[in-house]
């Protein structure tokens, strides 16, 4: 949607909605880092705290999420709107990012599955056996 085609009020109703976008993704980061066991207080240290596990552009795109949502959440004021797009277009992949690695280093239960009419199909992935399943062909 072009800028010159939108009211105002749309353009604000847009830009609210990113602000939504940008602190609901930095608590979904939060809790993310916390399930790789990072401790700290904050972003920063939780960053921090799972570097050993983390490679330094998935860092780097973590420091710069943050940064952004900070300024959303405590200079409202100051808010760029290419900085909330840019925020949205890398925190996908970083979240991504973060899930992988949850599943490559942390052992955490899986909720249970259905496994009726199911076989069991054995995959392999930087040394940790999973196992998956996939509907059996008719």
């Amino acid at each position: 949607m072009q800028a010159n085609n939108m009211s105002k009020n749309d353009i604000n109703l847009e830009i609210t909605h990113k602000i939504g976008l940008v602190i609901s993704t930095g608590g979904k980061i939060e809790k993310l880092l916390r399930e790789l066991g990072a401790s700290g207080e904050g972003l920063a240290e939780l960053i921090e705290s799972v570097n050993e596990k983390t490679r330094p552009e998935v860092k780097d795109n973590l420091h710069t999420l943050r940064k952004i949502r900070n300024q959303v959440a405590h200079e409202p004021d100051r808010i760029i709107e290419r900085d909330l797009d840019y925020f949205l277009s890398i925190s996908d992949p970083t979240i991504k990012q973060l899930e992988y690695l949850l599943e490559a280093f942390c052992d955490k239960p899986k909720e249970p599955v259905n496994l009726s009419g199911l076989k069991p199909v054995i995959t392999y992935r930087s040394r940790k056996k999973i196992i998956s399943t996939e509907k059996t062909p008719p």
